[in-house]
């Protein structure tokens, strides 16, 4: 789809399916080849742009120049899928990257009709040269102007009816002979929470600390993917009680990268808490990546299998989702083995629809099954709903809300509390919240949700785009408000009338 027509004939400067058949093509060119190249290159304004997506998480199946500065871009639909299209990441360099010229860059086979990227979202940049000249923390920045997503005139095979979506935008290169990495969202990959893992090992502890709370931060495998990869667990003090536990899970849909930077706030804000105290808190059971296989690569929202893990939960299968199989394990075994309700269970989420920061919840009057409209003291409204009252002082059932939703909207303009919704919907019944509500009886637990772009809560400043120290801080808050739930852990049933959970979202503090 050509947005500057001109005489120039299409030409594929990249084709991944040609690539696989060519066995001397096989090889993604090294990182330390582009620093050697480009030392001895001169930056030839008409020439091709050179495209690669060959590695962890990146997608990108084919590139087409159809302008001398412009390419129309395919995008690998979900393993084993014949669509989903969504997440992007690819990296271009060669001679032809100019820093005196624009890139249009025209992604043709997009599925979803609504998305941000109608309301001011931009795509991720990374210039490799730009760290190199700087040497400061490596940054990805959000670019693009010119930015624009509509329908073309594309049929989806399995869909006659059904059109795909372009989304369309312009870079400008920062340096001549420059290697970007372009992305749907901040990347986080499965070999940077490995790398994560062997780091938080080895956090350093105070001289003179216990040596009996050592072990306060021990790491499991969960299980092994499909492909092989094991699934990390941890455990964050926990000695054998799990009364009053905190269960956190997060990236269940690969695209959502997000939800992998705020799990790195909380951990990393919990390790900060253990090097300052020695004294315990609530046991943590932290799952930071429940798709491992559809990280790697490259999927939008399935694993390999193309299937939605989050629509897997009521009736996990061993050997297609053994992720999904050993969590829903873990929690039953806290919840019928142990006879421990988890204080709070927290999946998180990024959402490509909305802005801010919300949750979803249960709450019983709010369901689809009218047997659920009685159990308020069983497993309907939350143990923390708190009616507000009227002008007459009386307690208005028609705006009762969760006491930590109010909390949230009080201390932060960001949350928007009118997005939360506790409704129990039929068709969400095999997802991980209402599985965790009906059938486990978990009554604190929520979906947490962050924008993928970010807040539009401040009108006269429009959109601020969320970064990956907004995410940060929404973990940090997680585990600094955590210790504020009010729980017995003293007795052996916990008085969950009394639980409060808080959670703030200084974002953009």
């Amino acid at each position: 789809m050509v947005l500057n027509p001109n005489s120039y004939r299409p030409e594929v400067v990249y084709d991944l399916d040609s690539l696989l058949l060519d066995a001397e093509q096989t090889q993604s060119i090294r990182m330390e080849d582009f620093e050697a190249a480009s030392k001895h290159r001169i930056s030839q304004p008409n020439a091709p742009l050179e495209f690669e997506s060959r590695f962890e998480s990146g997608n990108l199946r084919r590139a087409i120049r159809i302008g001398s500065h412009e390419y129309d871009l395919i995008l690998n639909a979900d393993v084993n899928s014949f669509g989903r299209q969504q997440w992007f990441y690819f990296r271009i360099s060669g001679e032809g990257v100019c820093s005196s010229k624009s890139y249009t860059f025209n992604v043709i086979n997009l599925e979803k009709q609504r998305t941000l990227f109608h309301q001011g979202m931009q795509p991720l940049m990374f210039s490799v040269k730009r760290y190199m000249v700087t040497r400061t923390q490596p940054v990805w920045e959000r670019s693009g102007t010119s930015m624009c997503y509509y329908r073309n005139g594309f049929r989806q095979s399995n869909a006659e009816q059904t059109s795909y979506w372009s989304l369309s935008f312009t870079v400008t290169v920062p340096y001549d002979n420059d290697v970007l990495y372009i992305a749907y969202h901040y990347p986080y990959t499965y070999s940077q929470l490995m790398t994560d893992v062997v780091t938080w090992l080895r956090t350093p502890f105070p001289i003179g600390y216990p040596s009996y709370s050592m072990d306060r931060l021990r790491i499991s495998t969960l299980c092994r993917s499909p492909c092989g990869n094991p699934v990390p667990l941890l455990l964050i003090d926990y000695d054998g009680d799990a009364q009053s536990c905190c269960v956190f899970m997060s990236r269940v849909h690969p695209c959502e990268s997000n939800s992998s930077w705020s799990m790195r706030g909380l951990v990393v804000t919990a390790l900060q808490d253990m090097t300052q105290s020695d004294e315990r808190h609530h046991p943590l059971f932290i799952l930071p990546m429940l798709n491992v296989d559809g990280t790697v690569h490259g999927c939008s929202r399935t694993e390999l299998s193309n299937e939605d893990l989050n629509r897997r939960w009521l009736t996990p299968n061993l050997h297609h989702h053994p992720t999904i199989y050993h969590a829903k394990g873990l929690l039953e075994f806290i919840c019928r083995i142990l006879d421990a309700k988890p204080a709070v269970l927290c999946d998180m989420h990024g959402h490509s629809r909305r802005f801010n920061a919300f949750v979803y919840g249960c709450k019983g009057s709010q369901s689809w099954c009218p047997d659920d409209w009685s159990q308020k003291d069983a497993q309907g409204d939350h143990p923390t709903m708190k009616k507000l009252k009227d002008e007459n002082g009386d307690d208005d059932d028609t705006t009762s809300l969760p006491f930590f939703v109010q909390l949230m909207q009080a201390q932060s303009p960001l949350f928007d509390t009118n997005q939360c919704c506790f409704e129990v919907e039929k068709n969400r019944e095999t997802t991980a919240r209402i599985v965790g509500w009906r059938h486990l009886g978990i009554k604190n637990i929520y979906t947490l949700e962050c924008s993928l772009a970010g807040s539009n809560q401040l009108p006269l400043q429009g959109l601020q785009h969320f970064n990956t120290a907004n995410y940060f801080q929404v973990g940090k808050a997680l585990m600094k408000y955590i210790h504020e739930l009010n729980i017995d852990r003293s007795t052996e049933e916990c008085d969950m009338q009394n639980a409060i959970f808080i959670l703030t979202f200084n974002i953009l503090a």
